[in-house]
């Protein structure tokens, strides 16, 4: 006689806390490794300075995309710490490769947002075209997955674990098939609002192609451009940025005083004391005074010496700014830093 096939018991979608609490305690644990390396590599990750994202980004995807995997044994210590489990939807623990790919989508929204980028100065065209792309990344997709994470109750698939194929189950009932499907609408909101992003560029042509021909704020890209190669160019600079500034202030009798500065910011390859950093500030002046001799027309010349890195799940900065008068800096007589910042 033949007995009735018993129906498996669905596995149990993680609850939506525990997955918060369990991201909470891989950040932190990531931090910590973060820090400690500090003080075995301090000096080879200021080399780095704000590329070392890329390190950060490299550890981040082996711990997540190894834990989470089959090789892990399908949880970081985090999801272990509130007994939750990755799967795919039969109930399986995930492949390295399709763990690995789940980690890159969730990861490099989130070390995109304030990754530092040495690029030289752009015009404004293509500054609106990079932040078109880069906001597209970090803000499309990790609005899409704060999204998907508090409206998505039925199996609280987030963007990563859509396209990965994945679910975060309770430790308990892995093994056992997933039978909960996310909403259609969900998918419609998020494609949506991803393809409105992405609209951003060839909406924003017509304006591009404008600043390209005609550049409308009148910025010297070109002065720019030769201030970065010369300070890049000096040795012990890693990477620069350089800005022009227009601030106005009004006095209580209703007169403005508007004041133009040309600030330079160099980002340091190794550690100095703050003689050092006066003196490294002077050498850049005096390369800025010499590429670019009509900023004495203008009122301040800011220098910033700056050290340190940031590798996405640490980060630890010194700096040195000065500012004074483009001829106080071109004799000699430039002050000492305005302030001293961390």
């Amino acid at each position: 006689m033949e007995h009735p096939t018993r129906l498996e018991t669905p596995a149990v979608i993680g609850s939506f806390w525990k997955r918060i609490f369990a991201m909470i305690a891989d950040t932190l644990l990531l931090g910590a490794i973060g820090w400690l390396a500090t003080f075995q590599f301090a000096d080879r990750l200021i080399a780095f300075g704000p590329n070392g994202r890329a390190i950060g980004l490299g550890v981040s995807l082996l711990y997540f995309g190894i834990l989470n995997s089959s090789v892990g044994g399908g949880a970081t210590p985090g999801k272990r710490l509130f007994g939750l489990r990755v799967v795919k939807r039969s109930g399986a623990r995930v492949s390295l490769i399709r763990s690995v790919w789940r980690a890159i989508v969730y990861l490099v929204p989130i070390f995109l947002n304030g990754w530092f980028f040495a690029l030289p100065p752009l015009a404004p065209w293509q500054e609106i075209a990079f932040s078109t792309v880069d906001s597209t990344i970090v803000f499309g997709m990790e609005l899409a997955m704060i999204y998907l994470y508090i409206a998505n109750v039925s199996t609280r698939q987030t963007l990563h674990d859509l396209v990965a194929g994945t679910f975060v189950v309770k430790a308990d009932s892995m093994g056992a098939p997933v039978a909960n499907r996310t909403h259609s609408v969900h998918l419609v909101v998020v494609s949506v609002w991803l393809l409105l992003f992405l609209a951003g560029i060839p909406l924003a042509w017509p304006m591009l192609k404008n600043f390209a021909t005609s550049n409308p704020l009148g910025i010297d890209i070109k002065g720019q451009t030769a201030v970065y190669q010369t300070v890049t160019a000096q040795p012990g600079v890693l990477s620069a940025q350089v800005n022009t500034n227009t601030f106005t202030s009004w006095s209580s009798g209703g007169k403005s005083e508007t004041t133009t500065s040309l600030d330079v910011s160099a980002n340091l390859d190794h550690a100095v004391t703050q003689e050092e950093s006066r003196t490294a500030a002077d050498a850049i002046a005096r390369r800025v005074l010499a590429v670019k001799p009509d900023i004495l027309g203008q009122q301040e010349l800011g220098v910033t010496v700056r050290y340190g890195y940031d590798i996405g799940v640490w980060s630890q900065w010194q700096a040195y700014n000065y500012v004074d008068t483009p001829a106080n800096w071109k004799s000699g007589k430039a002050t000492r830093p305005s302030k001293k910042a961390k």
